[in-house]
Order: C-alpha cells, then sequence, then structure tokens
C-alpha cells in the first residue's frame, strides 16, 4: 500500500531508514535529538536573569558548540544542512549586516569616526563602544546557529512536527513553573506581574503569547489526525495536551498583565482561527478553535490573582505610552545623526546616556532598551544594517508562508508564521527580542518552519 502524501518523508531522511526507528518513523537518533533540542530551546529562557554579557557568551556559545557537534556525529543533520535549499537570500542580507557592522567598528564609515573617540584620544571609529559592538556580533553568531539547527531539524515532516510539539510542550513545562514561582515567590521588582525569569513581564507575555499560538496550531494537527471521527471522547483524548498547554501558556499572558501582549495574542489567535476556517471550508475545525479559546479564557481569568488589574492596566494607557515616546522621541533625533551606519550594535545604553536631560531623566534614566525593536536596530546598525536584518527575517517568513497552504503539516506553518507576526507586531511597543534566549527560541522555531516548508513543499503534499 502507497504511503499517503502526508506521511511521506522529505528526499532527505532516506538514508536513516535502515536504523532503528521509533514509533514516530523516526531513527532513535533523530527522535531524541529533536526532543532535546526542542526542550533546549525553552529551557534557556531564564537565562535572561545573568548578566547581559554572560548571556550573550553563554547562548552563543552553546548553540555554536551543539551546532559543530550534530554537524560532526550526525549524518542525518549534515545532509538536512547541505541539502537546504533557499538559504541564499537571508545568507546575503545577514552578511551585509556583518559586514556593516565590522566597517563601523573602523574610522571608514561615511560620515566619520564618532567625535567621542577624539575626546578620549583613541583610535576612532563609527562605533561608540566596540566591546559592545563584538558581544552583538557574537550574540549574532550564536542566532544563526540557532536558526541553523532549526533548519536541521525540521528537514523533514515528521522531524519537524515532532521538534515544534517539543517546543509546545516543554512550553507547557516552563509555564507550570512560571505560575508556580509567581504564585509563591512573585516578582516585586514587576509589581507582582509574571516574569517568568525574563526579568520583564512583557517580555514573558510576548513568549507566551508565541506559546499559545503554536499550541494551538498543534490542536488543529490533532483535529487532522483524528479524520472523520470525531467523537467526543477521542477528541477530548486527542485535544488533552495541546489545550492543556494553550491553556497554561494563555494564563500566563493575562497574568503577565502585559497589554502589548494580551492585544497581540488575541489578534493573532482570531487571525489563525479565521485562517483555518477559510482553509477548511468548514464549521468543524473553526468551531472547535472557537470553543478553545473561549475555555481558555473561561479557565484562565478566574486563576489571576487580581483579575482586575488587567482590566485597568488596558484603560490606563497614559502613564506608559508617553514614557515610551520620551524614550523614542529621545532616540530618533540620535538615528538622524547617523542614519546610514548607527552607533555600532549594543550601543543602546551609551546612546541612551548621551540624551539624558533634565526633562526626559524620569522617562530614560533605568531603560536598557528602546521598546522598539525597529526603531533600537536601526539606531544601532543604521538603515543598511537594519534593513538587511529585515528583509532576512521577510524572506524566512515569506518561505512559510510559501508550505502554510498545504495539508498535513502545514498546520505547524500557520502557526509559526502567525506566532512569528505576534512576535513581530509585539516588537514595535517593547523589546522581547532583545532578550538573547528569546531570540534563540523565536530564530530556531523560524529554521523549523523554513525546512518544513521545503519538506512539505519537496513531497507532492496537497494544498488544503
Amino acid at each position: 500500500m502507497t504511503e499517503p502524501a502526508v506521511l511521506r518523508h522529505s528526499p532527505h531522511e532516506g538514508g536513516a531508514r535502515r536504523r532503528r526507528r521509533s514509533g514516530t518513523g523516526l531513527s532513535r537518533s533523530e527522535w531524541i535529538v529533536t526532543v532535546l533540542m526542542g526542550l533546549t530551546w525553552i529551557s534557556l529562557l531564564p537565562l535572561h536573569g545573568l548578566e547581559p554579557e554572560t548571556a550573550y557568551v553563554l547562548a552563543s556559545g552553546l548553540f555554536g558548540l551543539l551546532l559543530i557537534g550534530l554537524w560532526l556525529g550526525l549524518e542525518w543533520v549534515r545532509r538536512a544542512l547541505s541539502g537546504a535549499r533557499g538559504l541564499g537570500g537571508p545568507a546575503l542580507c545577514l552578511l551585509v549586516l556583518l559586514l556593516a557592522a565590522l566597517l563601523n567598528l573602523t574610522a571608514m564609515v561615511p560620515a566619520g569616526p564618532h567625535p567621542i573617540w577624539s575626546i578620549v584620544g583613541e583610535k576612532g571609529a563609527g562605533a561608540i563602544n566596540r566591546t559592545q559592538t563584538w558581544l552583538s556580533l557574537v550574540l549574532l553568531g550564536g542566532v544563526i546557529c540557532s536558526f541553523l539547527i532549526g533548519v536541521a531539524l525540521g528537514d523533514g515532516r515528521r522531524r519537524g512536527a515532532l521538534c515544534l510539539s517539543a517546543i509546545v510542550c516543554g512550553g507547557m513545562i516552563y509555564g507550570c513553573w512560571a505560575f508556580i514561582d509567581n504564585v509563591v515567590a512573585p516578582d516585586l521588582h514587576a509589581f507582582g506581574r509574571m516574569s517568568a525569569g525574563l526579568l520583564s513581564p512583557n517580555v514573558a507575555g510576548s513568549v507566551f503569547g508565541m506559546l499559545t499560538i503554536l499550541a494551538m496550531a498543534m490542536m488543529f494537527v490533532r483535529l487532522d489526525l483524528l479524520g472523520a471521527d470525531r467523537r467526543f471522547d477521542k477528541m477530548m483524548k486527542a485535544l488533552a495536551l495541546p489545550l492543556a498547554a494553550a491553556m497554561i501558556a494563555g494564563t500566563n499572558v493575562l497574568l503577565t498583565q502585559s497589554r502589548g501582549a494580551l492585544a497581540v495574542t488575541g489578534l493573532c489567535l482570531c487571525l489563525l482561527l479565521i485562517w483555518e476556517g477559510v482553509l477548511r471550508r468548514s464549521r468543524s475545525g473553526v468551531g472547535a478553535g472557537a470553543v478553545a479559546v473561549i475555555l481558555l479564557l473561561a479557565l484562565a481569568i478566574p486563576v489571576l490573582r487580581s483579575g482586575i488589574d488587567v482590566a485597568e492596566r488596558s484603560t490606563d494607557l497614559s502613564a506608559g505610552s508617553l514614557s515610551r515616546m520620551e524614550i523614542w522621541e529621545a532616540h530618533w533625533q540620535m538615528v538622524r545623526a547617523a542614519p546610514w551606519m548607527g552607533y555600532g550594535l549594543g550601543s543602546f545604553d551609551d546612546v541612551n546616556q548621551m540624551v539624558l536631560t533634565s526633562a526626559n531623566y524620569a522617562s530614560l534614566w533605568n531603560v536598557h532598551s528602546m521598546h522598539n525593536f525597529y526603531l533600537q536596530w536601526i539606531e544601532e546598525a543604521g538603515i543598511i544594517g537594519a534593513g538587511a536584518l529585515f528583509l532576512a527575517i521577510a524572506l524566512v517568513l515569506k518561505a512559510i508562508l510559501a508550505g502554510a497552504a498545504y495539508r498535513g503539516e502545514g498546520v505547524w506553518l500557520r502557526g509559526v508564521f502567525v506566532a512569528g507576526l505576534a512576535v513581530l507586531l509585539h516588537g514595535v511597543s517593547d523589546f522581547a527580542l532583545s532578550v538573547p534566549a528569546v531570540e534563540m527560541l523565536w530564530a530556531g522555531v523560524l529554521g523549523v518552519g523554513f525546512a518544513l516548508s521545503q519538506a512539505i513543499r519537496q513531497t507532492g503534499a496537497r494544498k488544503a
């Protein structure tokens, strides 16, 4: 009997079939490595509690060593990475970013070296803090390694789905720990809002929002596996895990009391439900998703220690908005002064000290991020470097979108794409993508989605 298209392996998976396989149809090494890597991305999230320099080196060093070890030790990883398609565009963009950042470490920049170097009597450069720029380049290398590991794990429909499932399950465990930790030892610096070891409730909200969306995608995957047999007992058995993961992650989004994360997560969940409803052309799938969202909210709200705080914060937008506007206004003047090359990667703290005045001191004295992913990158890397990074992200998301219209694992790609949109939208008003562990997780998820999209299209799957 011919194997259905939805279960076929990617052409890159064929070499390991003679080895002993687990119940998923993957070799034992594939199953173990894929699950452990999915859990590793999640387990590093509390790494933000370390000093930034330590976090940069540890995260980047870990993923660099993991990539080297996987490449040297596993033949299927070498085959997956050497056969990966579509990486040329993102790689070229990142090369432009790298060259721009390195050029900024010299005096050969269009506007010349920054005047600060003449004051301290050292050799000039466009970047105002060479050490932070080098550390940021190390971090960028780690993010690229994380993405490539995701590509290796996603090169195969079963392997990619297993990796994303492991991330959802790991996120559920992480969410349980964060919930218990918030109840037993609330973060006093966050005024009782959940920070989940990330030191910022808003960053935690962005992470749990992404995990909520991926858990919802997993629910639709489980629905598809049921086929036409939609009896209640079978549905509950199949949906128990993704529903639990979605409820835990969604509850934690509420506990962070992050207005941006709540709004973006809700908007993107609606987008995913509408997308599924349009592709399925039936009420059953989107109906089940709507019931899941209602159940999620119904069970989440009562467990809030002070649910009224969420509503109060949502109606009082003035304080946070004014503070962010002051930050953006002050730093926009610096962007205009060095638009093309910026002030060097990792230079935000140094630039922030330069723009401090008596008028904006209350808003800027203790911030270490722009609260705007895009504006901060333009300030640090300039239009050239930041534009190259944004284009690389767009090319990856475009590749993921190309496979999102297919059946089977295409549901996972829809979840990855929508989760990516949620992270990017929240980046307009917050700094989750300036946190090393979050950057590594998101890069890994994008890498899995990128390769899974290629695998789906190569195996001749039917469109939904």
